[in-house]
């Protein structure tokens, strides 16, 4: 009887929190006491079950900084003794303990489960309350593999009355536990029990970063950023510094990735293949979108070869209903009733697979789980252990069932379902499109940011260059558009749309270019923005149909107190010619633009926070909202030609 081959993915990820040294954010440290080290330590008890764990660099990056003590929000505020807390100390504290998930974190815990109704008049908060409180979270956010280690057990043994000193000492645990992560993955490197795989450096969803236009090829419902955003060599270095960073820390070069959010296109398995990668993953609904009226669904049961033109790069397809019923249901199933639910399911598909392409087809055929291997376990009893203990045992002792690694399932030997693809479907793990982090006015203006500060970034060659890009890299992840979604809700949603900006304008510092104003502004504003008003720039005499002719239109965004104007050029002037931009409002006040050679800009205003910046064969100009303005455009270009434009920029 021949099994069925599973391969298990778990993908690891937290965005960067850092800036000026310290995390705004304390999940990467949580997640390292928590999670990032015990689950492999869970997998090595089990050592006949073959795993692939993802891992992001910057994540990992972070994790070192966590394990050297960087300071977050919840580390700072519990390092400091309870008696020195002031109303608003014990506020925060509140905000921070009721994160926690009521019934797997706080109830098995009997003294944080006693203090939790407390919680809602925090202000009343005793001093010895406060430290019971903090070393409950503490012991909460420690995984069931540690929970032996001897200042634990005697923690945990205690239960209440805890002293400053015992906060510190399980602050110190979970500094500790960051350190454990690479020592305790590469053990399992080594021993072929993981095989580890990585995704592009700060979890870019690539597609996008190459080009803001394949949202609306994924999607044609799709409205995208005009202009659009093309960084294909960005993605390129995030690839390259995600190999170089994963060679370093685990002695070899990984054989795949899982990009981030499952997320590829043409381009992108192109980048990969250039750069040797000899698998990816995404999701079935991909390939199904690819294949169109030929798809079967057993079809996604096989790897895939993509012809690139680069090279070639073996797909597998993530069964969705495998992987969300252990990210999202069997949290709230008996362990062992769950565990024989998904052999059954994975038994079902090897009879499914049989029955299409015959029993011998089980030697090519794979079960791809892919999951995110973190933040579903605090929903789970016991931080998932006796539902994965369960689940081990079966795969363990299972006939009809195989785990494993990602590299074995995606072999080119296995791609027997169809020839090579030459083509993909542009899509994501969510209903294969792009729609979760492009489209709506708030993640367009996020796209829009991330274009204008790297336009102004490559036009600089001074001193803070390399600091700043690599600060505009990190603004590149995925996270901030993820939480610009509406759907999305979380308890510090907001601190990421802080995050992104914050990181734009410093970049924007480090090269000593003024900052963009409506980077001082939420983006989850940006729903009342208006991009509907453009206006052609005609020249007298006939002149707009010269072959000469430099500027095009003018294109007028409104957003709360600000204005953007885009200019649009057809090429930039030459040596010995200019474009002089005149912007005056109703009071006669005036700004002025002036582009020389090769999209030289020189800028003038009376107010020092208005401003510009190049875009691609474009000027934005950055203003304080006004309803009507004046725009005269000169063309010094051999002949000097002048437009003026009369428009109506809002309806205030």
């Amino acid at each position: 009887m021949l099994p069925i081959r599973i391969a298990l993915l778990w993908h690891q990820h937290q965005p960067d929190y850092r800036l000026d040294g310290a995390f705004v954010l304390p999940w990467v440290g949580l997640h390292a006491a928590k999670d990032y080290a015990n689950l492999p330590l869970l997998f090595e008890r089990f050592p006949s079950v073959r795993h692939t764990m993802n891992v992001v660099p910057s994540l990992m990056e972070q994790i070192d900084d966590a394990a050297k003590g960087m300071l977050d929000p919840v580390r700072a505020l519990f390092r400091r003794e309870s008696a020195t807390y002031s109303n608003e100390d014990r506020s925060a504290l509140a905000d921070w303990l009721s994160t926690a998930q009521y019934t797997t974190m706080v109830q098995p815990l009997p003294r944080f489960a006693a203090l939790w109704p407390r919680l809602e008049n925090s202000h009343t908060l005793t001093d010895q309350e406060c430290t019971d409180l903090k070393a409950c979270f503490l012991l909460a956010w420690i995984g069931p593999q540690h929970r032996d280690l001897e200042s634990v057990a005697r923690l945990l043994l205690k239960g209440a009355l805890f002293s400053h000193e015992d906060v510190e000492t399980l602050l110190d645990v979970h500094t500790l536990l960051a350190t454990e992560v690479t020592p305790v993955l590469r053990r399992l490197q080594d021993a072929t029990i993981l095989e580890l795989s990585t995704t592009p450096y700060h979890h870019p969803i690539l597609p996008l970063l190459i080009s803001t236009d394949t949202g609306k090829q994924s999607d044609p419902r799709c409205t995208v950023p005009q202009p659009p955003m093309h960084r294909a060599a960005d993605a390129r270095l995030q690839v390259q510094m995600a190999l170089d960073s994963h060679s370093e820390r685990f002695g070899s070069s990984p054989a795949g990735v899982w990009p981030a959010e499952g997320a590829i296109s043409d381009e992108t398995l192109a980048l990969f293949a250039t750069h040797n990668i000899q698998w990816a993953a995404t999701d079935a609904e991909v390939l199904r979108r690819t294949l169109g009226e030929a798809f079967q669904p057993t079809m996604a049961f096989f790897p895939w070869e993509v012809d690139t033109g680069n090279g070639r790069v073996n797909l597998l397809f993530r069964d969705r209903e495998l992987s969300d019923a252990i990210g999202f249901s069997y949290a709230s199933w008996e362990p062992m009733a769950a565990a024989r639910d998904f052999i059954s399911r994975i038994e079902e598909r090897r009879r499914q697979i049989a029955a299409v392409h015959g029993w011998d087809s089980l030697r090519h055929a794979v079960v791809p789980v892919i999951l995110d291997g973190e933040n579903c376990w605090e929903f789970y009893t016991n931080n998932g252990q006796d539902f994965l203990e369960a689940l081990l045992y079966q795969l363990s002792n299972s006939e009809s069932v195989v785990t494993i690694h990602c590299s074995e399932a995606a072999k080119s030997d296995h791609c027997v379902a169809g020839q090579a693809l030459t083509a993909i479907h542009p899509g994501s793990w969510i209903d294969a499109t792009f729609d979760v982090w492009i489209g709506t006015p708030a993640k367009n203006a996020a796209w829009a940011a991330l274009r204008d500060v790297g336009d102004i970034l490559d036009t600089y060659s001074g001193l803070g260059k390399v600091e700043a890009f690599a600060e505009y890299l990190a603004a590149q992840a995925s996270d901030a558009f993820w939480w610009y979604h509406d759907r999305h809700q979380a308890p510090h949603k907001s601190v990421f749309d802080e995050l992104f900006r914050k990181r734009l304008q410093r970049v924007l510092k480090l090269i000593g270019q003024p900052p963009l104003p409506y980077l001082a502004t939420s983006f989850h504003s940006a729903p009342h923005m208006s991009n509907d008003r453009t206006y052609p720039i005609l020249f007298s005499g006939g002149a707009t149909h010269a072959a000469d002719v430099v500027t095009t239109d003018v294109c007028i965004t409104t957003q709360d107190a600000w204005q953007r104007l885009v200019v649009s050029f057809r090429r930039w002037p030459a040596e010995g010619e200019s474009v002089t931009l005149t912007i005056t409002d109703r009071h006669g006040q005036e700004r002025s633009c002036l582009v020389t050679a090769d999209g030289g800009v020189l800028w003038q205003s009376p107010l020092h926070d208005e401003g510009c910046a190049l875009q691609e064969l474009a000027v934005a100009i950055y203003v304080r909202a006004a309803s009507k303005w004046k725009i005269t455009v000169v063309e010094d270009v051999g002949p000097t030609r002048t437009a003026e434009l009369n428009v109506v920029a809002s309806e205030a």
